[in-house]
């Protein structure tokens, strides 16, 4: 099915709600990082007199004083919590539906097929190469938190959620990729930050199931740490040439996560990027038989 043409008055009001819907919604993300700033100040400022007030004698007067201007702080603390609950979840609400309508629309009207392997959407008729840019991106946040539950969820079956001497586990590194990447630290932040963490949340996955194969044998490089956890560790429904594929794509995006300190990227350019990542840390752990791991 084709896209349906449109009016040229009725493109230009739509491409000006979409700037408008831009502005709007960056407003509301700088307002949301003040106060993300201001409520880790308060933590930060809390925190902090604690400390000082077990550690040091105080009159009356001033546990008095300092107890009247926090319980205030809690007020209106509590004020700005309810709000931010009641607008917050009408918002999420609202944006979840828009966005679901425009990731249907979007692939109906180019005609494409949702690639389930990694590495794009295959095109039926010639479409230029920003229309496909933008279709992926908005594929991948589509399809972003039904990959980053079913990640989770294969992390902790294959219990690569708990945290050894000395390193974070896999889970610790995903939550701290996924803030990086949904709560940059400021409005204009590149979220390569996320890259980078994602990275090491699937070089700790590959280490730790290596470590816990049972047997052993030599595996140098990505490509043999992976293929040798896949010989050793694979369910029955797993297909021989299944890590194979999986250890070329992990060499692959473990090599363009790296480089996410070294060039500036778009912000889709990460989206995709941590979205790929997923879904090949997915192909790793899905079909790992969590029985022959030792614990």
């Amino acid at each position: 099915m084709g896209a349906i043409p449109m009016l040229g008055d009725e493109k230009s009001r739509l491409l000006q709600t979409l700037t408008d819907a831009e502005a709007l919604n960056k407003s509301i993300q700088e307002e949301a990082q003040r106060l993300v700033a201001a409520g880790q100040s308060g933590r930060d400022h809390a925190g902090a007199l604690k400390q000082f007030v077990n550690s040091v004698p105080m009159s009356p007067q001033q546990v008095r004083g300092l107890t009247t201007d926090w319980q205030n702080h809690n007020d209106h603390a509590r004020t700005t919590l309810h709000g931010l609950r009641e607008v917050g979840l009408t918002f999420q609400s609202s944006g979840y539906s828009v966005m679901a309508g425009t990731s249907t629309a979007t692939t109906q009207s180019f005609s494409f097929d949702i690639a389930t392997d990694v590495g794009g959407v295959p095109n039926r008729t010639p479409i230029p190469p920003e229309a496909t840019r933008a279709a992926q991106h908005l594929v991948a946040l589509a399809q972003r938190e039904d990959v980053q539950t079913k990640v989770v969820a294969a992390v902790t079956r294959c219990e690569l959620h708990r945290t050894g001497a000395g390193h974070r586990s896999t889970l610790d590194l995903l939550n701290e990729s996924r803030e990086a990447l949904e709560q940059p630290s400021s409005v204009e932040t590149a979220p390569t930050a996320a890259l980078i963490r994602l990275r090491e949340a699937i070089d700790r996955a590959v280490t730790d199931l290596l470590s816990r194969c049972k047997g052993q044998e030599p595996a140098q490089g990505w490509k043999r740490k992976v293929v040798s956890i896949g010989r050793r560790c694979n369910t029955a429904a797993a297909q021989p040439e299944h890590f194979e594929r999986v250890a070329e794509a992990i060499a692959t995006e473990i090599d363009l996560l790296s480089g996410a300190k070294e060039r500036p990227m778009q912000r889709d350019q990460v989206v995709l990027a941590y979205y790929d990542g997923l879904k090949v840390l997915l192909a790793l752990l899905e079909l790992i038989d969590e029985s022959r791991l030792r614990n």
